[in-house]
């Protein structure tokens, strides 16, 4: 596998999401706080948490062998009047960004490893919002020099 940077996943997953889903990098933390009228809609968020994944053995010269596990955090607004048609509009977005995420062709996925791990979904206190994350690891090189 070749090496990839932290911002280079990143970067990749974003533009996958973007692309598939209508949804937007949020550029401020997506929090269960929110106000109604906030323009929070169909915004998301990327967590990567990373461990070494080889640590001492099997090591490739001048290489890591590196772990995530990313959270993809998605917040859809439910809107009083049609909060069962947005519910079920953001199942469906879900199914498309795993698709999008998981699919093998091109270059999205050649110097990664990627497995879907699962979903969790949350109606947040007041029932205006739709918080729902998807969970996959990830395992990639990286380069130490």
């Amino acid at each position: 596998m070749a090496s990839v940077t932290y911002s280079t996943l990143h970067t990749r997953i974003k533009t996958r999401v973007e692309t598939v889903s209508g949804y937007k990098l949020s550029l401020r933390p997506l929090r269960p706080d929110f106000d109604p009228a906030t323009l929070q809609d169909k915004r998301f968020a990327i967590d990567l948490d990373t461990t070494n994944a080889r640590q001492y053995r099997d090591k490739a010269a001048g290489h890591a062998r590196i772990e995530h596990t990313a959270a993809i955090r998605f917040l859809r607004r439910l809107p009083p009047k049609d909060q069962h048609t947005r519910y079920i509009e953001a199942l469906d977005d879900e199914v498309s960004i795993i698709r999008a995420l998981m699919v093998q062709g091109g270059t999205w996925q050649e110097d990664l490893r990627l497995l879907y791990n699962g979903s969790s979904r949350e109606v947040l206190p007041g029932g205006e919002w739709l918080l729902f994350s998807l969970n996959f690891s990830i395992a990639h090189d990286l380069a130490l020099a």
